[in-house]
């Protein structure tokens, strides 16, 4: 819970600081009018969506998690917590088990994604 507590302070502190860099820097006096980035073939990117997208909605996400730990937590141990609960009175099984089932379907299919389009991207 530690953990998730200071990543998402991190992330508010990452956003307030976006924020406030959007609304007290003048952007017109710098490369971005208007804090919109022009590409070479006249297309446009605003910033303020680019912060949305890749900041303010993960920040949201993990201060949610965070609020919600405990129902997070249950749903995560669920299939695999004994029926006592884990409390240390199963030795550490629950932990183990979640790992497990974590590594089997997040870590294997990610790892395994990364090694494929590692070999298929093209060679310079």
């Amino acid at each position: 819970m530690l953990i998730g507590r200071s990543a998402a302070s991190i992330c508010v502190g990452l956003l307030v600081a976006e924020l406030l860099i959007f609304l007290l820097v003048d952007p017109n006096k710098g490369q971005c009018p208007g804090w919109t980035i022009y590409a070479t073939n006249g297309s446009s990117t605003y910033l303020w969506i680019l912060a949305a997208m890749f900041t303010a909605a993960p920040t949201v996400w993990i201060c949610y998690i965070v609020l919600r730990w405990e129902h997070f937590a249950q749903k995560i141990n669920a299939p695999n917590r004994p029926q006592k609960g884990f409390d240390g009175d199963h030795n550490g099984q629950g932990l183990q088990m979640t790992f497990a089932h974590f590594a089997k379907t997040h870590l294997k299919p990610t790892l395994l994604w990364t090694i494929d389009a590692q070999a298929s991207a093209p060679k310079p």
